[in-house]
C-alpha cells in the first residue's frame, strides 16, 4: 500500500507523515517513510550544480530552478526528470509489494507541478504526465493559505508568488486524480489527522513485527 501526502511547502506534510507512520507502526504493520522531495539517482549529479556561489542561496537562483531564459537543452531536463521519477516509483512499489505500507512525504504530483512552475512543462504536458503517473492507493492534497505556508516555511524563504502559483498548478495537476483535499490552516492537527485516518483502511492481515 502506498499513502502519499502532496502540497506546497508549509502545509504540514511531514507532520502527518510522521503521525501516519506512528499509527501504522502501532497497528503492527511494516511501514516505511520515503521523502520524494528530491530525485532518486539524479540528486547525486545535481548536488554540485545546485550550489552557485555567485548568486543568493535561494531555490529561485540555482542551476535548474531559474525561471528565465531556458535553453533548449535545459528544457529537455523534464525527460530525464520523469525517467528518474519512474525509477523512484519502482523503488517504492517494490517495498509495497514486499508488504510494507509506504508513506510518501510529497508525491510525483509535486514533481510535475514544480517542473511546470520552473518552465520545464505546461498544462498540456502536465495532463500527459499525470495520465502516465502511477497513482498511490491514497493521495492527500494538503492545502493552506499561501501567506500561512510562507510563514511556516522552515528552509529557504520563497517569495509569496512561489506559494500562490505553485498551489494553483498543483490543484490543477491533482484535479483528475482521486485525492482527498484538506485545508490544514482551517483545522487543528487532530482534526486533520482524524480525516486522514478515517479515509485509510489499513490491512487486517496478521501483524508483522520489526
Amino acid at each position: 500500500m502506498i499513502i502519499a501526502f502532496s502540497g506546497i511547502d508549509g502545509t504540514g506534510k511531514s507532520t502527518y507523515v510522521d503521525l501516519m507512520y506512528k499509527r501504522c507502526s502501532d497497528s503492527g504493520v511494516r511501514c516505511r517513510k520515503v521523502e520524494l522531495g528530491d530525485y532518486l539517482i539524479l540528486k547525486y549529479f545535481l548536488a554540485p550544480l545546485r550550489k552557485n556561489k555567485f548568486s543568493k542561496k535561494t531555490s529561485e537562483n540555482t542551476f535548474l530552478n531559474g525561471r528565465k531564459n531556458k535553453s533548449s537543452l535545459k528544457k529537455m531536463w523534464v525527460v530525464v526528470a520523469i525517467f528518474d521519477t519512474l525509477l523512484f516509483y519502482t523503488y517504492i512499489k517494490l517495498f509495497s509489494i514486499l508488504g510494507y505500507i509506504v508513506i510518501c512525504d510529497r508525491y510525483f504530483t509535486d514533481r510535475i507541478a514544480g517542473l511546470h512552475y520552473y518552465g520545464y512543462s505546461n498544462s498540456y504536458l502536465n495532463a500527459l504526465y499525470t495520465s502516465l503517473m502511477p497513482h498511490p492507493d491514497y493521495l492527500f492534497l494538503l492545502t493552506s493559505d499561501p501567506k500561512t505556508s510562507q510563514k511556516r516555511e522552515q528552509g529557504d524563504q520563497h517569495p509569496l508568488e512561489f506559494y500562490e502559483k505553485l498551489a494553483k498548478i498543483l490543484d490543477l495537476v491533482t484535479n483528475k486524480i482521486d485525492a482527498v483535499r484538506i485545508n490544514t490552516a482551517e483545522k487543528s492537527v487532530e482534526e486533520v489527522f482524524s480525516i486522514i485516518s478515517t479515509s485509510i483502511q489499513l490491512p487486517t492481515h496478521e501483524k508483522h513485527h520489526k
